[in-house]
């Protein structure tokens, strides 16, 4: 199974989340520093969900993206296409510190 992976950059702690592409997986993010995407083994190809409910920066060169919640937002959710053809969906919890 890939393994889709949200890590804070300034607090160095990785979430490790396993599911299939049909699963809602659940992690937190930092309201105050962008997370990394990543999903092993594959490409992010796309980012997307609600409009205002995150910002996301794209790297192309490796494949991940870096991800920022929009101002007052408790929780939302994003939709990640992966290089293969499949969709993961993510419940993202935001938190006042850094992501764990």
């Amino acid at each position: 199974m890939p393994i889709l992976c949200l890590l804070s950059l300034e607090a160095g702690a990785a979430q490790i989340l396993s599911g299939k592409p049909d699963d809602t997986l659940t992690a937190s993010v930092s309201r105050s520093e962008p997370s990394l995407l990543r999903i092993e083994g594959q490409r992010i190809r796309r980012v997307f969900g609600a409009e205002d409910d995150f910002t996301v920066i794209p790297d192309k060169d490796n494949g991940t993206a870096y991800l920022k919640p929009g101002p007052d937002k408790s929780a939302f959710s994003v939709f990640v296409a992966d290089s293969s053809g499949r969709t993961w969906k993510l419940f993202l919890a935001v938190t006042d510190g850094p992501a764990e």
